[in-house]
């Protein structure tokens, strides 16, 4: 069944975030025992962001610090579909909806952020730029996720969104670039091409015929391994690996056989 997502009716009144201090407010008033509600409210935080964006580092700062209590709270709502039987119940498919809307909307924020003038250049332009596409390339790719553990098609388009961030990166120069990353229990930095490699790799070990613990193990193996594993551009007259990535194609990481048996059709 393919994924339909419908207009986000939660956020009908944008919280303004003029500042840091208002934003911080808000998130630390975030009621993280209620997630529906906390949901709502971590929306309307987004949507303010996004329509009446504050000074670009405080708008990045504010995304950086939803970070951890946007991932929580989606996680927890993500268990009202989570292995339930399928076709899911409307009640179900709304919450799924809505979660999948969640992810791409702080994608969205980020990469708005990056559109804001600021004053770092240099390292400091370099380490931000990293640091923005990282995040649209973890959201996106939660999107990607969320699909796999309801068990649903993935709309059109999405890989390609996951790999134009990543192209991106490559461009810039910042795809190796190692960043902090709150969410690693060990505190461990990542970077772009890692975020990147690891969801390239989880969709190769096939999570539709997984369990949804299976894909939570895939998911962590991937993470470990991401590190060691190179992205390097096909060159004119060498030989092909034995798996590649077009990121003008609308899918991840595919069989080269398979990929040349395509272009010939």
């Amino acid at each position: 069944m393919s994924a339909v997502l419908v207009p986000d009716a939660r956020s009908a009144s944008p919280l303004p975030v003029p500042d840091l201090p208002s934003g911080l407010q808000i998130l630390s008033r975030l009621p993280l025992a209620n997630p529906q509600e906390a949901d709502r409210e971590l929306n309307r935080f987004l949507d303010g962001l996004l329509q009446a964006p504050p000074d670009a580092e405080v708008y990045l700062d504010l995304l950086e610090q939803a970070r951890i209590p946007l991932c929580f709270v989606e996680e927890e709502r993500a268990r009202r579909y989570i292995n339930k039987p399928l076709p899911l119940a409307a009640p179900e498919a709304v919450v799924f909806d809505q979660v999948v809307a969640t992810w791409l909307k702080a994608a969205r924020a980020y990469a708005h952020c990056a559109q804001l003038g600021t004053t770092r250049d240099g390292v400091e332009h370099a380490q931000r730029t990293a640091l923005i596409l990282h995040r649209c390339i973890y959201y996106t790719g939660m999107a990607i996720v969320e699909h796999h553990r309801a068990r649903r098609q993935l709309p059109a388009g999405l890989w390609l969104d996951l790999h134009g961030y990543y192209a991106s990166a490559e461009e810039w120069g910042v795809a190796t670039l190692t960043l902090p990353d709150a969410l690693d229990a060990r505190g461990r930095g990542t970077h772009c091409a890692a975020a990147y490699v690891s969801l390239l790799l989880s969709d190769m070990a096939g999570p539709y015929g997984l369990t949804v613990h299976e894909q939570g193990l895939v998911r962590r193996w991937a993470s470990h391994w991401a590190p060691l594993v190179g992205l390097q551009p096909a060159m004119p007259g060498e030989a092909l690996p034995q798996f590649v990535v077009d990121l003008m194609q609308d899918a991840g990481l595919r069989a080269t056989a398979e990929c040349l048996q395509t272009e010939h059709q």
